[in-house]
């Protein structure tokens, strides 16, 4: 296994539901309260373990990444809102499930070129999700192995309640594809470099309590872009 320090470079979101786009990006010139935050979070540092096929066993530090947020000006119960989504989005056990469905799986058995191999990762970031991941070793050139994935995303218990801030309630049905193109260093055994693209749409329920009510259907898209860069200390 491997211990890999991680921080984000750049943070960048898009959402659209029937109210319009929302739209959060680190690097905005006139950013909003939402685009200060993601700007806050890049550089700070926090762990995750890996196993010999990829998989995260645990995080540390994540708490840094809301480190900062006392400091952009924000008034107290804006600040609480978005503490209580960032540790939802961010914390260690949704960092856990958005790493697993992100990284390179590698199978016990050996592999050559042009064969492919499937792995079911199961999330719980902020739906109960999982992907399957069809992965194929496109080429083998001396130390670096380049390869691709195909994900189908599937919401995988459409009746799990799940709380939003403001004491709101929702449920999920999401559906969607990944992929994953990378490379991977041979001689180390840990990628070099992976990039990954989604696409989820469906809806959340927001179910009838206070300001609702009744239960009300939300159609949504996701749309998202990684890009994960590793280099051995």
């Amino acid at each position: 296994g491997a211990k890999i320090e991680m921080e984000y470079v750049k943070l960048s979101t898009q959402m659209k539901t029937p109210m319009g786009q929302m739209v959060m990006d680190s690097e905005a010139e006139n950013p909003n309260n939402e685009s200060k935050v993601l700007k806050s979070m890049t550089g700070k540092k926090f762990y995750f373990y890996i196993n010999r096929n990829g998989g995260v066993e645990k995080i540390e530090g994540a708490e840094n990444l809301c480190s900062d947020l006392s400091s952009l000006g924000l008034d107290a119960g804006a600040e609480s809102m978005i503490k209580q989504t960032m540790e939802k989005a961010f914390g260690a056990d949704a960092l856990k499930s958005n790493l697993e469905i992100s990284l390179a799986w590698y199978p016990d058995n050996k592999i050559k070129k042009g064969e492919t191999w499937t792995h079911i990762t199961a999330g719980n970031a902020n739906f109960p999700m999982q992907i399957e991941n069809t992965w194929k070793l496109n080429d083998l050139d001396r130390n670096i192995a380049t390869l691709a994935a195909i994900g189908i995303i599937s919401t995988t218990d459409k009746e799990k309640i799940t709380d939003l801030p403001n004491g709101m309630k929702t449920k999920f049905d999401l559906n969607g594809t990944q992929q994953v193109n990378g490379t991977v260093n041979t001689e180390i055994g840990w990628p070099a470099e992976l990039k990954i693209s989604s696409s989820i749409k469906g809806k959340m329920i927001l179910l009838a309590g206070g300001p609702i009510p009744s239960d009300m259907d939300v159609p949504i898209e996701i749309v998202t872009a990684s890009t994960f860069k590793f280099a051995k200390k």
